[in-house]
């Protein structure tokens, strides 16, 4: 891979990852266009794990309180006895069945999955479903109904979220 091309995906990296979208199928689709064979490389794993370290790095101080309130939580063997432990323990739930789905069926996913056209239409898809949840999110403010703040996401939200 040149320089040139580093560089451009770096930039298409952390353009998208910032935004609604998916960063991966972006490198992905990029890759392939720049001729790569095997896009899913040690590279795409590199430099989302140097997107993923700037994350933590921004959001540091949220990521510490969460933490401290879980760690509470689990030396008094008490969970959810804060706002922020409630908050990290959604957020521990929500993640166990990407983790679990991904762990059982990678193979066959990075099989069936990883090719151009599949993460095209998926990205377009996904695209409808943000724009479809914003539409009506807007709709349901117009008619003065509010947002749910984030003391009032469930624990089946939490999974329900994961799923998706």
């Amino acid at each position: 891979m040149s320089l040139w091309e580093a560089v451009l995906l770096g930039v298409i990296q952390g353009l998208t990852e910032f935004l609604p979208i998916s960063s991966t199928a972006h490198l992905l689709v990029a890759r392939r266009l720049m001729g790569h064979e095997k896009p899913e490389d040690a590279f795409t794993t590199a430099i989302q794990l140097g997107t993923l370290v700037a994350v933590f790095v921004y959001f540091r101080v949220d990521v510490a309180r969460l933490l401290r309130a879980l760690w509470s939580d689990i030396k008094a063997v008490r969970p959810g006895t804060t706002p922020d432990a409630r908050l990290g323990w959604k957020i521990v739930v929500g993640t166990i069945p990407v983790v679990v789905i991904g762990g059982l069926f990678k193979e066959p996913i990075k099989r069936t999955l990883y090719n151009t056209p599949c993460i095209a239409a998926a990205a377009v898809v996904f695209a409808l479903l943000l724009l479809a949840s914003e539409m009506w999110s807007k709709r349901r403010a117009n008619h003065g109904i509010p947002g749910r703040p984030e003391e009032d996401v469930t624990w089946r939200d939490a999974i329900l979220m994961g799923c998706f």
